[in-house]
Order: C-alpha cells, then sequence, then structure tokens
C-alpha cells in the first residue's frame, strides 16, 4: 500500500467515525426530547441529521446497534473524564466524590427511559449496566486504598467497605429503580459510614 492509498484510508475512517458520532449526537437529542429511545424512529434520526435512511443503516446496521453504541459512548466519556480527575485531583476524597458528580452528570438525562432500556433492550441493559459496576466498584477499590496511604481512613476498614461494594450490583438491578438511581443512595451512605476524618 502507498502513502497515499493510506492517507485515504486515514481520511475516509474518519469520516466514517464523524458521521457515526453526527448520528448518535442526534439520537441523544431525540432520545432525551422524547424521553424515550422505543419511540424515536430511525427515519427521525435520519431526518434530524440530514441524511438519508440508506447513510444511517451504513453507520448502524440495526435501532439496537445505534441504541448500545450511543449509551456505550457515555460510558465512554465517563470513563475518559474520570482519568482525567485522577490526574489532577489533590487526594482520594477529591478523585472519589468527582467522580460521582461525573456519573451524575451524564446520566442524568438517561433516568427517563433507563427502565425502558431495561424492559425493550435487556442485553443492551444487562452489557451497560455490567461495565458500569465494574467500573465502580474498581474506584471505590482505589479510593479505600488511596485513602489508606493518605492517612484519611482506618486501615481496618475493609470488612466494612466490602459489604458496600458487595450489595452495589443489587442495587443497580433492583426492579424499581431505574437503570443508576439508587447510586447516589450507597455513595452517600459509604461516605458516612466510613468516618474518615477526625
Amino acid at each position: 500500500m502507498s502513502e497515499g492509498d493510506g492517507f485515504v484510508l486515514k481520511a475516509k475512517k474518519y469520516m466514517e467515525n464523524a458521521q457515526k458520532n453526527k448520528i448518535m449526537d442526534a439520537a441523544c437529542t431525540l432520545y432525551k426530547q422524547k424521553r424515550s429511545c422505543k419511540n424515536v424512529t430511525m427515519d427521525e434520526i435520519a431526518a434530524y441529521c440530514g441524511i438519508s435512511k440508506r447513510t444511517l443503516y451504513e453507520c448502524f446496521s440495526n435501532k439496537e446497534q445505534l441504541v448500545f453504541e450511543s449509551m456505550n459512548r457515555i460510558i465512554q466519556y465517563i470513563y475518559r473524564d474520570c482519568e482525567k480527575l485522577r490526574s489532577t485531583s489533590k487526594h482520594s476524597f477529591e478523585m472519589f466524590f468527582g467522580s460521582i458528580r461525573i456519573v451524575h452528570e451524564y446520566f442524568k438525562d438517561v433516568y427517563c427511559f433507563a427502565q425502558e432500556i431495561r424492559t425493550n433492550y435487556p442485553d443492551i441493559f444487562e452489557q451497560i449496566i455490567s461495565s458500569h459496576i465494574v467500573f465502580a466498584k474498581t474506584n471505590m477499590i482505589e479510593f479505600l486504598e488511596q485513602a489508606k496511604k493518605e492517612g484519611f481512613i482506618w486501615k481496618h476498614i475493609n470488612e466494612k467497605f466490602n459489604v458496600i461494594a458487595e450489595i452495589l450490583p443489587c442495587v443497580f438491578r433492583r426492579k424499581q429503580r431505574a437503570c443508576l438511581d439508587g447510586t447516589g443512595n450507597i455513595y452517600r451512605r459509604c461516605k458516612a459510614s466510613l468516618h474518615t476524618f477526625p
């Protein structure tokens, strides 16, 4: 492959990614406006983007793929912003509770149709929730270890913390809660029960 061919392929890939991001932005906007993803059609999304339905299906083979990739992109944005926060935080508590704020900011508009995703796209819901549970538990464990090193919390707090970490998946899966609706309570309980500062 010549250097020119390589450049053309990179440019094509960039344009494809730009088109997909444009479509996902449109989809998320319409999901929020209608407070639903089920009631947003592919025709509406194509019209909002100013593209043909054929172009839309060249980027996403079906509506399920579009819903999944749109939700997964939110998760990736959370990971990215939390990683940035990790490098700039002055201490473990700033990083931990800053991460909670980031999650809330990204998901506050998703709450309204999270239960709908669970009902109509159970596989997508399970993948998203499973991914976020791993992320949340990993962050809490890292927070605990770092806070110990900084002298903010007791060195023998593992048992209490592990209980909180173990019940987190149950909160995510409670039938009467939306996607992430219960996490704030868990985090508040965590903060209150650690008795961190002298």
